[in-house]
């Protein structure tokens, strides 16, 4: 008999009945349960009995109907109960005892106690230990394997062709619209899980696996980066820069995890104090570049990497102090921005070195160029904020206004910096390839970093705070010729481009990069993976977009972005990652298809980032931003006047960009149209009028920031 999906009303279906039934059944265990725990004298054996009817509870209710799962809270409630507790209290009591140990330990030290019932009583106690670490890692594990059983049926859920109601398929759910959050909420759970129990490669996985389901949630980053310093934590030097990221991708979410900015003070403290122990920072380096490099060159790629990548993070602990305690920094102004600006062509000429090197992969200079982003950004939000709260009798203190302007010219000046190495070398990674006359190119060396940064500063030539800012004749010089150098090295990475174009036998991408005339914007399925990686980075939206009707992705997206696939001879699903290596591909408009998860063939990928660079780039557009910033060529009163000028002509140029933006919306569009072969295919808008138009991470050895975030449940 069918069980309809709404149950009629004034008659509850008896599906309903029975989860009403369970539901009731479960408050009432959570009662017992909670006054169980509050008595002085616990019964473990008691509590483990409720803990465990509770679970079998929850877990019916989670599959039988993960709507009402979802609004009751049933995995937040399961968590709390049944297992965040129970942890927590193993955890206390391994801490205490190995207190207890050490105490006694350093006791008998002192006093030269070595008899035999000495020992025995420290043997006792460490005994007592490992037989809470066992019980406490019994626990775990065992929760670990009723996590992964839920995840696995949520996972039957998302990819199911057969309808809840159906009398095939009696297991499922009558109503699947909770199916995505609850999934987001189980694999941050079982991340946590295996995050107590020190596999930190799977707990990244797991919480990994929640950030694309929520994108924009900054609950799992937060996550993410305390796993990375964990791993790290018995190292003999910090690796901060991950860790930082993460808490970057945090913060600035557009859902952001506000208990990440504690956390991120505690990782810039962790570092400088390794910084100020292991890390020699030359005096006036930065005025002997050829002396650093030598210096440079003595150490191995490891060391030098290491210590970069220390200095790098303690720069952006400084910006982001100065930030937060204005009032802190802004008494001896100048001498911090000389004392920065050291630090930063310090840095700048050690990245330099490094990327020549081929030090860093790709995928950590993406990390990197998302927390340049960060500073800017976040130095940027807190000038607009202090200017919209502070009332027309409490005018913005002058300190604090000066302070925050200085932390934007400083990270935009080595967001600057970094671009134009990034930029350079790129273009010679480029050359070194086109030289390859009969191999395609399936890889840039550096160049989805450096285009990634050049978007976002593309995106932000029209922000007015960035652009006041800038215009402060004390930073004005310094900026002109960063931003110029920037400007020309992206130019010549074009010129180099065009030879690549005009030297490729692929008609279809000519046609593409001819017809991408605005802001290249692509479907998710066909976005560069690196470009889904980075979806709901607030810094990063006007180039990344992603238009949802909720927090999290549907179903559909769900199964795509997890690599769902289902065996059609078994009936079972399958989780495939993303491979390594792409198939062999022209880009024919056929071949333009995406391949799950990994996204799409390098060699496709490459066309469609170097399609993207075209679109944003134009010559109209540099000569522009030449003219709002114009160069600085050492004479002081000829710049002066140039930027008066260039302000008495705001009104008319921005006239001009209206009319601009009036023409682009007229011009031709790359957009999608689903392809016979089945994945979508990336053409021009005018495509569609032709003829085939028709076809559509023990409690005290933990480190201090190893903080619970989801006590309470999400």
């Amino acid at each position: 008999m069918k069980t309809s999906n709404s149950p009629k009303q004034g008659k509850p279906s008896r599906s309903t009945n029975i989860i009403d039934n369970k539901l009731s059944q479960a408050r009432n265990l959570e009662k017992k349960l909670s006054q169980q725990l509050a008595t002085s004298l616990s019964d473990e054996e008691k509590s483990s009995k409720l803990r465990i009817q509770l679970c079998e509870l929850f877990s019916d209710i989670l599959l039988s109907d993960t709507l009402i799962g979802y609004n009751q809270d049933i995995t937040g409630r399961m968590w709390r109960s049944c297992f965040y507790g129970r942890i927590g209290e193993l955890r206390s009591k391994i801490g205490r005892e190995k207190g207890k140990h050490r105490k006694l330990c350093k006791s008998l030290e002192m006093e030269n106690r070595k008899s035999q019932a000495s020992q025995q009583e420290l043997k006792n106690r460490k005994e007592r230990i490992e037989k809470l670490e066992k019980s406490l890692k019994m626990f775990l594990s065992e929760a670990i394997v009723l996590y992964q059983f839920l995840i696995d049926k949520y996972h039957d859920m998302i990819i199911s062709v057969v309808p809840p109601d159906s009398e095939k398929s009696p297991s499922f759910p009558r109503d699947k619209d909770g199916t995505v959050p609850t999934l987001f909420k189980l694999y941050i759970h079982l991340g946590d899980l295996q995050r107590y129990l020190s596999s930190y490669s799977a707990a990244e996985s797991s919480y990994t696996s929640a950030t694309l389901l929520a994108p924009a949630k900054g609950n799992p980053y937060n996550q993410l980066a305390v796993v990375a310093q964990l791993k790290d934590a018995g190292g003999t030097h910090p690796l901060p820069a991950i860790s930082l990221y993460w808490y970057c991708r945090s913060l600035l979410a557009n859902d952001s995890f506000d208990t990440s900015r504690s956390n991120i003070e505690r990782l810039f403290a962790l570092n400088k104090e390794w910084v100020d122990k292991f890390v020699d920072v030359p005096k006036n380096s930065h005025s002997d570049p050829d002396k650093l490099n030598i210096e440079t060159s003595r150490k191995t790629k490891s060391q030098s990497s290491r210590e970069f990548l220390a200095l790098f993070v303690e720069v952006h602990g400084y910006l982001f102090r100065m930030i937060q305690k204005p009032e802190t920094h802004s008494d001896s102004k100048q001498d911090l921005c000389v004392q920065m600006m050291e630090k930063l062509n310090l840095l700048k000429t050690k990245f330099h070195k490094l990327l020549s090197e081929s030090a860093f992969s790709d995928a950590l200079l993406l990390k990197l160029v998302c927390i340049l982003s960060f500073s800017l950004w976040n130095s940027l939000d807190h000038t607009l904020n202090s200017k919209q709260n502070v009332s027309a009798h409490e005018p913005l203190p002058t300190k604090s206004k000066e302070c925050h302007a200085q932390v934007v010219f400083l990270s935009y000046t080595f967001l600057l910096q970094c671009g134009t190495t990034l930029s350079i070398l790129s273009r010679q990674s480029l050359e070194k390839g086109l030289a390859k006359k009969n191999a395609p190119i399936k890889v840039i060396r550096l160049f989805t970093p450096f285009l990634v940064l050049f978007e976002f500063v593309s995106s932000l030539k029209q922000h007015p705070g960035l652009n006041e800012i800038l215009k402060n004749a004390a930073y004005k010089a310094q900026y002109s010729a960063e931003y110029n150098a920037f400007a020309e090295a992206r130019a010549e990475f074009s010129a180099s481009l065009e030879q690549f174009v005009s030297i490729t036998s692929d008609s279809d991408l000519i046609t593409l990069l001819d017809d991408a005339k605005d802001d290249g914007q692509m479907s998710v399925e066909q976005m560069p993976h690196d470009y889904k990686l980075l979806i709901g980075y607030a810094p990063f939206t006007p180039f990344i977009k992603f238009t949802a009707e909720s927090e999290f992705i549907t179903r559909d997206q769900a199964a795509s972005v997890l690599g769902l696939t289902k065996s059609l001879s078994q009936g079972s699903v399958s989780l495939h990652r993303p491979s390594s290596q792409g198939s062999k591909s022209s880009c024919s408009k056929t071949s333009l298809t995406s391949t799950g998860i990994g996204g799409l063939n390098p060699e496709v990928e490459v066309k469609l980032k170097l399609m993207r660079f075209i679109a944003n780039f134009s010559m109209d557009d540099v000569e522009y931003l030449d003219t709002i910033i114009p160069k600085f060529d050492g004479d002081e009163d000829k710049f002066n006047t140039q930027i008066d000028f260039v302000q008495n002509e705001e009104k008319s140029q921005s006239e001009n960009l209206d009319d601009m933006n009036d023409l682009d919306k007229e011009m031709d569009a790359v957009v999608y149209k689903p392809s016979l072969s089945g994945g979508p295919l990336l053409v021009p808008n005018s495509f569609f009028k032709s003829a085939d138009a028709s076809d559509e991470h023990a409690a005290n050895d933990r480190p201090e920031h190893d903080f619970d975030a989801n006590q309470g449940g999400d």
